[in-house]
């Protein structure tokens, strides 16, 4: 296990693990510079040849792909996401947006 280097070579196999955070407090100063700047979340992004677990620790996630598939997750869920020849997909912060949400992805 070594950390990410912007430099570093290509391993295989690789495994990347992420804890996001994302506070909906009204009162936090930085929530309006994301709100301008990206939506909440991770807008439609590629992946092809691996796959990723995204487990929901707090909080929910809204999760929307090329292939037309729609799936709300919530505290404790669990999605496994295959993407196989290649898909587009996003995850953005679920509906209930009261306090932080939390959530790990392992690549």
């Amino acid at each position: 296990v070594a950390p990410m280097m912007l430099d570093a070579q290509e391993a295989d196999p690789f495994v990347l693990l992420v804890h996001h955070r994302h506070r909906f407090d009204f009162w936090d100063p930085i929530r309006p510079i994301f709100r301008v700047l990206l939506p909440e979340g991770f807008p439609a992004h590629p992946h092809r040849g691996f796959e990723t677990v995204t487990m929901t620790l707090k909080g929910g996630l809204r999760h929307r792909d090329s292939f037309g598939t729609k799936q709300d997750y919530a505290d404790g869920d669990v999605q496994w996401l295959t993407a196989g020849r290649g898909m587009l997909h996003e995850v953005m912060w679920g509906p209930d947006r009261e306090g932080n949400a939390d959530g790990d992805v392992q690549w």
